[in-house]
């Protein structure tokens, strides 16, 4: 059974090395969910007590540390941008909760805020991967802060919106542990964050159904099917297509004529050679009757 503890430095070295461990996993694996769910793109460095490097990054940490740093923020509040104001997405986000929950019961409305276990894929409908994002980037940020203080961990966390929006947490400052992280021998990177076994099993299996979907809809418009809504450029595409695949079966349908012709020929000779062989034998036999008479 879980029990709540004070969020303060764990003193016991192996009850923090042991809650490291844990909530790092923990941690990495919510970054990769909200990565993947609501289209964002996110940096994790995260130094342990007794300096070591683990990192997690969507894309690149090269590439989302560049684009923090060509980020212009206009305004910080506070230690970090993950001050609980509201922005305009989130704005839009009690809008749309507003509207999901009007006219519902008090049952119907705690129905609709239960938990339920979702498929770890991009979400489609705009309105609920905002929503998403909004609950998951803020217990992501949690999590962080939690970690940090129960052991004594150096955190910076860059996450960027599908919108492109900025948000950032840090245990000290943002800048110096990218610039701690960039002094950091490559030889002491003791890991780089790999996903659970159910989650790439899951996300490969997502990945592929996607091609599968991709190259049905590509299939049925060689048919000349679900052609509505195609561009001029999508047509020009889909022609050449045609095109190129036509001369390839005839090239084939030549190749396979070619082998018939051959077939057909070693038949004809073998034939010939058939109806050659039994004359001769007859001749022969005659011969040996008439030198016995």
């Amino acid at each position: 059974m879980r029990r709540k503890i004070q969020t303060k430095k764990i003193n016991s070295k192996t009850a923090r090395q042991v809650t490291f461990s844990k909530r790092r996993k923990g941690l990495f694996k919510k970054a990769q969910e909200l990565s993947t769910l609501c289209d964002a793109e996110i940096a994790l460095s995260v130094f342990s007590s007794n300096g070591k490097l683990f990192d997690y990054a969507s894309s690149s940490m090269r590439r989302v540390i560049e684009r923090y740093d060509q980020h212009s923020v206009v305004q910080r509040l506070g230690q970090s941008s993950t001050d609980l104001q509201l922005g305009g997405d989130e704005t839009k986000l009690h809008k749309v909760v507003a509207e999901r929950t009007r006219g519902l019961s008090l049952k119907e409305r705690l129905v609709e805020m239960t938990r339920r276990k979702i498929a770890i894929k991009k979400i489609e409908n705009v309105a609920a991967r905002l929503v998403a994002f909004s609950k998951r980037r803020k217990g992501l940020f949690k999590k962080a802060m939690e970690l940090s203080t129960l052991c004594d961990a150096e955190i910076a966390l860059l996450v960027f919106s599908a919108s492109g929006k900025l948000f950032d947490y840090a245990s000290t400052s943002t800048r110096q542990v990218i610039e701690r992280r960039n002094l950091y021998s490559d030889v002491n990177l003791v890991k780089s964050y790999q996903p659970p076994q159910e989650l790439q099993v899951e996300g490969e299996y997502f990945k592929l159904n996607k091609e599968v979907k991709e190259k049905t809809l590509e299939i049925r418009q060689l048919n000349g099917e679900d052609l509505q809504g195609l561009s001029v450029k999508d047509l020009r595409k889909l022609e050449d297509l045609l095109s190129t695949s036509l001369h390839r079966i005839s090239k084939a349908k030549v190749k396979v004529f070619e082998q018939e012709i051959n077939i057909l020929k070693k038949k004809a000779q073998w034939l010939e050679d058939e109806q050659y062989q039994p004359s001769d034998t007859v001749s022969r036999n005659k011969a040996s009757c008439y030198k016995r008479h």
